[in-house]
C-alpha cells in the first residue's frame, strides 16, 4: 500500500476534497493511502483492497488527475465489485483512494461530499451525480 506523493499533480486536489470532509472524516482515517486494484478478473481484482466500511467518498486517480469519483454506504470492496463488471473500468481503473466519513454523517451531506468530490477532482468519467435534494 502506497501513500499519494505530495508533489503528485493529483494531490492538490485531493487535499482540497480532504479538507471539505472537515469534521465529517471519520476518526483515525487514512485518506492518503492509494489501494491497488490488481490484474484478474471478478472478485479476485479486489484482494488487495481493505474492507473499508462506508460512508465514504472514493476516488481512482490517473496519472494527472481523476478517472471518477463517487460515494458509497457498502465497503470499497463491494462497490468497486459492482463497477469492475464495466470492461472499460475494468481495463483502465488500477487503484483508488478513499475518505472515510462518520458513520452517523447524513446522506445529505454525503451527496454534498460527492458533489464537492466532482467539482474539485474534475473526474474524466461519471455521470450520475446527486442531485443535492435532501431526503
Amino acid at each position: 500500500m502506497a501513500t499519494l506523493n505530495p508533489a503528485h499533480s493529483c494531490a492538490s486536489s485531493w487535499r482540497q476534497l480532504v479538507e471539505a470532509a472537515g469534521t465529517a472524516r471519520r476518526a483515525g482515517a487514512q485518506p492518503w493511502l492509494i489501494y491497488s486494484i490488481v490484474a484478474g478478473t471478478g472478485r479476485a481484482r479486489l484482494r488487495k483492497i481493505p474492507v473499508l466500511p462506508g460512508p465514504m467518498i472514493y476516488a481512482v486517480p490517473e496519472w494527472n488527475g481523476w478517472l471518477y469519483v463517487g460515494k458509497t454506504e457498502q465497503t470499497l470492496p463491494e462497490r468497486l465489485d459492482g463497477h469492475l463488471r464495466d470492461p472499460d473500468r475494468a481495463a483502465r481503473w488500477s487503484t483508488v483512494m478513499a475518505i472515510l466519513l462518520d458513520p452517523d454523517v447524513s446522506t445529505a451531506r454525503l451527496g454534498q461530499m460527492e458533489r464537492a468530490g466532482r467539482n474539485i477532482l474534475a473526474p474524466r468519467t461519471g455521470s450520475r451525480w446527486s442531485t443535492g435534494a435532501t431526503a
